[in-house]
């Protein structure tokens, strides 16, 4: 599976869903910009799963990685 992106609220704020390839783990978040800070939601899991999840990625088959 991607890693799809949801962009709402003139591109404030995002969502994003990811499975682990081969396995059954997945992370889910929603993330906000707003004139003081920037705000990180986890969904239904510690925030420390998801910041280890985009320490860790490996981005494959993308313009990023070529």
């Amino acid at each position: 599976m991607g890693l799809p992106k949801r962009f709402s609220n003139q591109n404030h704020s995002f969502q994003i869903y990811a499975e682990e390839l081969g396995g059954n783990d997945f992370i889910s978040l929603n993330y906000y910009v707003t004139g003081q800070k920037e705000l990180l939601k986890p969904c239904e899991m510690p925030e420390e799963k998801v910041i280890n999840f985009f320490k860790n990625v490996e981005l494959l088959g993308t313009a990023l990685n070529q």
